[in-house]
């Protein structure tokens, strides 16, 4: 197994090199799942269990994840994807999330106004891996802005709890120290950016002033237009003609075709349309000349202006993965809490002990699917004969080391073994 890992990631990083050859600088290094920590599944049992899909028909909607996923955001539903496919084996990393979910579970109000935070968020890993590669929109960092400026009321909401859960300590911690990041976005980008840099509008007015001067100066153009349309009408006499600009054509002398012999001498043909003619003149033509000049000017400053505010991003890098896995975490905790209360589902309790010890047990996809009430819940208890612990209830059946289920077809084997 080490050297199939090992022959997969050489091609893994082979294909990135070709296709992003800077990938290295701003993907995490591989982190091997601990076979410890984690419960290896094989792909047979991933689809025995119908965990991502049903084996019906390959939907999500009736398998384990499609019933239990209640997350706002993508990384928590990516999150929660990745444990399902590799359950937690670690005891004490068991404890921490079920203290998590325990302490969401009990504050609906706190639990709710979180779940409602989460909802605003974007896709803070998706956006620093595009930052540092260069790609991400004008818009994707509007959402980080956003996302980075939402991050102190709900790392006060989560505060709340701290005490109550390591899980969340860890996550109101790891939520600090942004407002630096988010402070430099407000400054730099505009409220509303548009999709495309070369469109102009991304960065906010006042932050360079180079860039002012050149967007001042192209805005000026409707002024100037305005002020020559109505020096043209006075000297030509045409009062129909009007000054316009056309991104094929540039700019011109608008006049119906049945006034075009009319035109001063200094008008001079540019453009015959089917119902209209368009010319320049000399004034006409360096001030196409110094707007085209100036519009290119705003543009790359514009570019460069946003390049070096996309790089300030990508150094934050490792700040911006820990928020996300912060996120991520906060997500699926408060999801779980969630669903944990809609279906009066309990906490488990931990034993070092080889048993399971389930009382009333439901399938929880199946509870879902079918109207409420109509599951019958079975008791199970897995352990070795006269099994006892203190504080576990009395069941009505007999512990086992071995189960042996029979009955007809449709009668439920299946289900209970699933459900267990």
């Amino acid at each position: 197994p080490g050297d199939e890992s090992e022959a997969a990631l050489a091609l893994l990083r082979g294909y990135l090199a070709e296709v992003r050859p800077n990938s290295p600088s701003w993907l995490e290094a591989p982190e091997r799942l601990d076979a410890v920590a984690h419960l290896q599944l094989p792909l047979q049992t991933v689809q025995h269990l119908e965990l991502l899909a049903t084996s019906r028909t390959g939907k999500r909607e009736g398998s384990l994840l499609g019933a239990i996923d209640h997350t706002h955001t993508a990384g928590g539903a990516r999150l929660l994807r990745s444990l399902v496919l590799a359950p937690l084996a670690d005891r004490r990393a068991i404890d921490v999330r079920l203290g998590a979910v325990a302490a969401l579970h009990g504050d609906r109000p706190l639990r709710e106004e979180i779940r409602g935070s989460c909802k605003q968020l974007c896709d803070v890993a998706r956006v620093a891996a595009r930052c540092a590669a260069g790609m991400a929109a004008p818009r994707e960092l509007a959402a980080l802005r956003e996302t980075l400026g939402a991050l102190p009321q709900l790392q006060i909401a989560v505060g709340q709890m701290a005490e109550m859960s390591l899980g969340l300590n860890a996550i109101a911690v790891d939520l600090g120290d942004t407002e630096a990041l988010a402070a430099h976005l407000r400054s730099a980008l505009a409220d509303n950016p548009r999709t495309v840099v070369a469109d102009g509008g991304v960065i906010r007015g006042g932050f360079d002033p180079q860039l002012d001067e050149l967007t001042e100066l192209c805005e000026r153009s409707q002024d100037w237009m305005a002020r020559y349309e109505a020096q043209e009408r006075q000297k030509s006499g045409l009062a129909t003609a009007r000054v316009a600009y056309n991104s094929q054509s540039g700019y011109a002398i608008e006049l119906g075709r049945s006034r075009a012999d009319d035109v001063p001498a200094h008008w001079r043909r540019k453009q015959t349309l089917k119902h209209v003619e368009r010319f320049t003149t000399p004034e006409l033509l360096e001030f196409e000349r110094k707007m085209l000049s100036a519009e290119q000017e705003r543009q790359a400053r514009e570019g460069a202006l946003y390049r070096e505010l996309l790089a300030g991003v990508a150094q934050e890098g490792a700040l911006l993965r820990r928020v996300a896995r912060a996120l991520d975490d906060l997500d699926v905790f408060a999801a779980l809490a969630h669903l944990a209360a809609a279906h009066g589902w309990m906490r488990p309790v931990l034993v070092d002990q080889p048993l399971v010890w389930l009382r009333a047990c439901r399938h929880p996809v199946l509870e879902v699917l079918m109207p409420q009430g109509q599951f019958v819940a079975n008791d199970v208890a897995l352990a070795p004969p006269g099994a006892q612990l203190p504080g576990l209830p009395v069941l009505e059946v007999e512990a086992a080391q071995l189960l042996l289920i029979t009955g007809p077809n449709m009668a439920g084997k299946s289900t209970l073994m699933r459900q267990v």
